[in-house]
């Protein structure tokens, strides 16, 4: 009866091991498993942009309307670099008014 005990004792560490592969199987179906959905979401996201239609104006809110000064306040914001951490980076930098 002894060496029946010895034969299916586990080895040091094993429990220790299937946690960790427990915890790694955990985190890759919870990578992985939304990609098997990201045909559907493409298609959804297709669909969406299908009925998006850019409005022929700016909607203004009534309580603050346009005004050319506002305008002139926002275009100098965007493109001043002094309103980053590190005062030398604008909004302009990554956000081209060109492709917009």
């Amino acid at each position: 009866m002894g060496n029946m005990l010895i034969a299916t004792e586990r080895p040091a560490g094993w429990v220790g091991r299937c946690a960790l592969y427990s915890v790694l199987g955990v985190a890759l179906v919870t990578i992985f498993a939304p990609i098997r959905d990201l045909d559907a979401a493409e298609t959804g996201r297709a669909a969406g942009k299908a009925k998006f239609a850019r409005p022929a104006t700016v909607p203004f809110p009534p309580d603050n309307p346009y005004s050319p000064e506002k305008a002139e306040l926002g275009r100098t914001l965007f493109f001043d670099p002094l309103m980053s951490a590190s005062g030398t980076i604008s909004c302009a930098t990554c956000h081209h008014p060109r492709l917009a």
